[in-house]
């Protein structure tokens, strides 16, 4: 019985996330359902591949990840079954799982074909009508074969550039949290190539905006307001402000550039 972990981009106003634990339940009675989040910003691929990667390894083998971030709902886009050496993704096959899928072995790959268990049927909630039978169908043991068509390939996520080129790194906004935390896409093993550790000091170009911060093991060592980075608990690099929202201070959006340097 495998544990069903569900992220979307729903929020927690509307009846979008209850229907698709409803239908699940209906379909699955015994399974068990975690919420990873439903705060994911609307039709953001990126944050939810990072948010994803961030989490899905602190999951026992044999989770299912269902996954519902799909501006894409009701056209030719696939519906997907990945299944790696531990775990299930379903979901759109439009880039959403590629973090996790290309570092991931002994990968199997379906398109949704047949959905058990049709309770209701729409153009605009895969959510509901595809992803959640499907899930609960193989959480409950159903056969994958059943329900999919083996295929070869998955849709990669066209994401902006990572990378260090001569004592430049250069990265991108890959999530802002409740606190106003900006996490990057710029990795623990980068910022050791670039010579980036705690006591370093970064220069970090946002846009025509520059500043000049310290890294520090954690929060509680800034000043009250200081803006500063750290390696956060993805092992990626972050800006954070004590009391503050970063954020605010570095006016970002997920998917922003940024360079860094250290100094």
């Amino acid at each position: 019985m495998g544990i069903i972990a569900f992220m979307s981009d729903f929020g927690l106003e509307d009846y979008y996330v209850g229907a698709v634990k409803a239908v699940i339940k209906r379909v699955c009675p015994s399974s068990e359902v975690v919420d990873i989040t439903h705060a994911v910003a609307p039709w953001s691929l990126l944050e939810a591949d990072y948010l994803l990667s961030c989490c899905y390894d602190d999951f026992p083998p044999g989770t299912i990840f269902l996954v519902v971030v799909d501006p894409g709902v009701g056209t030719s886009r696939r519906a997907l079954i990945a299944k790696t050496r531990d775990y299930w993704f379903i979901g759109p096959d439009n880039g959403v799982f590629s973090g996790v899928l290309e570092k991931s072995s002994n990968l199997e790959l379906w398109s949704i074909r047949s959905v058990p268990h049709k309770h209701k049927s729409s153009t605009t909630f895969h959510g509901r009508d595809v992803f959640a039978p499907v899930a609960a169908h193989i959480s409950c043991g159903g056969r994958v074969e059943d329900v999919g068509e083996r295929v070869t390939d998955y849709v990669r996520l066209n994401k902006p550039p990572t990378r260090l080129e001569g004592d430049i790194l250069t990265g991108y906004v890959a999530h802002i949290d409740r606190f106003g935390n900006v996490a990057t896409s710029i990795d623990k093993g980068l910022l050791e190539d670039a010579g980036i550790e705690a006591g370093s000091m970064v220069g970090v170009w946002v846009g025509n905006r520059y500043f000049e911060l310290s890294v520090l093991r954690t929060f509680g060592e800034a000043g009250e307001g200081e803006l500063f980075a750290l390696i956060n608990s993805c092992e990626k690099l972050e800006f954070a402000v004590n009391k503050g929202r970063a954020s605010d201070k570095l006016s970002v959006r997920v998917g922003d550039t940024l360079r860094v340097k250290r100094l």
